[in-house]
């Protein structure tokens, strides 16, 4: 499908000095994105995700040299205050090769018994460190989920279960804080679970939601995923790289095969999406239970300190699309859902 949406947000003309500032605002525009994720980025991934439209490499580098909070130390754009961490975040980098396999079977495996359940999937994709380039042995694997309207919480419950299925297969997996939990280890992460009238058009239309989006692998529904970028031109005045050739659109040929096997559950979410009351009070049920299972995980990391902060961070930074706000009833978006990483900041002056 060709897309066609005008390029916005980047001044073509004027003085040089005029367009090495704009240059050097667009490094700390990326450079802000990438940080609140927690890593950094290769030069040449730099560019090709930079803020406002792709850029030649020898370009950026030379304008990192001269933007002050800035730095490429271990072949890694990084803030200057976090250059010590460099060196972690480029092993990560080197090894994520040698990980990224387990993530993606594990994906197009619980991808393919979702969708092959579960009629009420439209699309799912692939985000996270396995996105990223840094997946380590320890992380879960991260998935979005988009998802028929009235059917968020029912899907959300069902992935838990299935995903259980999965931590039940690769019960010796090692994890971090997160993912650390009593008798099984969380592997499968549902982030979000989006409705289609919550994306078409988003109710958010910030850069930070923008990156998000912008680091998403479609795994199965990329038709339905093409809909939802055209749904949302706003994008391409944050990045118009959704819009040209080189965007990842295809979906995983794996993925597609294991949803073509009949799976135990299809028939009774058929019964449900026939019957609409009846879908009503299922999903309002399965609102308590999906906020219940949250919030006994929440008590169980009560006592790792940085496991609370990073969830906290996360459920606002999810806003208003978190697993706490209810389609069509979902709280105000907090401030922390538009603000870089708190620290030492990289300015322009």
């Amino acid at each position: 499908m060709e897309i066609s949406v005008t390029r916005t947000g980047r001044s073509l003309g004027g003085s040089a000095e005029g367009e090495r500032a704009d240059l050097r605002r667009r490094v700390l525009e990326t450079l802000a994105l990438t940080d609140r994720r927690g890593y950094g980025v290769p030069l040449e991934s730099c560019c090709s995700l930079f803020y406002e439209g792709s850029a030649p490499p020898e370009l950026v580098e030379s304008v990192i040299a001269e933007t002050p909070g800035v730095a490429l130390e271990s072949g890694l754009v990084v803030r200057t205050d976090r250059r010590d961490l460099a060196g972690l975040m480029a092993e990560r980098q080197r090894n994520h090769s040698g990980h990224v396999p387990f993530a993606d079977t594990v994906a197009n495996d619980f991808v393919g018994r979702l969708v092959s359940s579960c009629a009420f999937v439209h699309a799912v994709t692939l985000t996270g460190s396995a996105t990223s380039g840094g997946f380590d042995p320890r992380d879960d694997v991260d998935l979005n989920v988009f998802v028929r309207d009235g059917t968020k919480y029912i899907v959300y419950l069902w992935s838990l279960a299935l995903g259980t299925v999965t931590s039940l297969r690769n019960r010796s997996k090692v994890t971090d804080e997160m993912g650390d939990l009593p008798f099984l280890p969380k592997i499968i992460c549902i982030n979000v679970v989006w409705e289609d009238g919550q994306v078409r058009p988003f109710r958010r239309n910030d850069k930070w939601l923008a990156f998000e989006l912008l680091m998403h692998r479609p795994l199965y529904g990329a038709p339905y995923l093409e809909e939802v970028l055209i749904a949302n031109p706003w994008l391409s005045a944050h990045f118009p790289q959704f819009f040209e050739p080189g965007f990842p659109r295809e979906g995983s040929q794996e993925a597609a095969a294991f949803a073509e096997t009949p799976r135990a559950g299809r028939s009774l979410f058929a019964f449900l999406g026939r019957h609409p009351r009846l879908l009503a009070a299922v999903e309002a049920l399965s609102r308590f239970a999906v906020i219940g299972a949250h919030r006994v995980v929440a008590l169980v990391r009560s006592r790792r300190p940085g496991a609370v902060a990073r969830e906290a961070f996360v459920n606002s930074v999810k806003r208003p699309y978190s697993v706490y706000d209810i389609p069509g009833r979902e709280e105000p978006i907090p401030e922390a859902a538009l603000q870089a990483r708190a620290g030492e900041e990289p300015s322009l002056g």
